[in-house]
């Protein structure tokens, strides 16, 4: 349970999603990471805080939270999360991981597309 209402978790979600929009990650993953702690159910805070971590140059805690959130989330989650988590490997300068988890992105975006019939209207 948290010890924020749901209007107070949005409004300190949607503050620190501006603070991303305005080139501010560093204050972003501050605001964010008190969100969770304080609100762990709400995961949109977890998803924009990897991204935060990701744009704050925090690699080690972005692969953290991308590798938690891919075991948590839905499918139609999986393929921004590998996204990150390869732009993160990348950045670590672990080029295997990073193939691997931008693989398992393509794989994801390729199934999803609906299929289309060459020659067809």
């Amino acid at each position: 349970m948290s010890v924020l209402n749901q209007s107070q978790i949005e409004v300190l979600h949607l503050h620190g999603c501006l603070q991303m929009q305005y080139q501010h990650p560093e204050k972003a993953v501050v605001l964010l990471k008190a969100l969770v702690l304080c609100a762990p159910e709400f995961k949109p805070a977890q998803y924009t805080l990897a991204l935060a971590c990701l744009e704050a140059e925090e690699y080690e805690s972005a692969v953290k939270l991308c590798r938690t959130l891919l075991v948590e989330s839905k499918d139609s989650d999986k393929p921004a999360l590998f996204l990150c988590l390869s732009r993160a490997y990348w950045r670590l300068d672990k080029t295997i991981e990073a193939r691997e988890a931008y693989g398992f992105y393509i794989d994801m975006n390729v199934n999803s597309q609906p299929e289309q019939l060459s020659g067809t209207q």
